[in-house]
């Protein structure tokens, strides 16, 4: 293996982990979020509530599209961009998964978190 060659795999080899410790403090965030919005008397600020739901389904829907996105083969493909377009693709995913869960109905998945948690709210505050 080339000096070159060698440098490439370990500089895709740090994208990746850089990639992955951005999606994990994501995840981790939306989690503390919800987390502490019920543990610290915030538990009454349903708009609150909602926009760390919505974060969360965003998180998830960005995990199922950078899982989708990993079955494509390319490593036929002439026109591969590199750690470039992996960086690319990703902030896209990341872009679509807020587009799709901010939307009119997103997947469901934040309204039923949001149903779920709206049981700790105070009486005054339910919906």
């Amino acid at each position: 293996m080339t000096d070159l060659n060698l440098q490439s795999n370990l500089g895709l080899q740090s994208n990746i982990e850089f990639s992955v410790q951005n999606s994990l403090r994501n995840r981790a965030g939306s989690i503390q979020k919800m987390q502490s919005m019920a543990e610290n008397g915030k538990n009454n600020d349903e708009k609150a509530l909602m926009e760390a739901a919505q974060e969360f389904e965003s998180v998830f829907v960005h995990q199922m599209l950078e899982a989708m996105d990993k079955t494509i083969d390319r490593s036929d493909s002439f026109l591969s961009g590199g750690s470039a377009e992996d960086y690319f693709r990703s902030m896209m995913h990341q872009e679509m998964a807020k587009n799709i869960s901010h939307g009119n109905n997103g997947f469901g998945l934040a309204e039923a978190i949001y149903k779920q948690m709206a049981g700790n709210l105070s009486p005054k505050s339910a919906p």
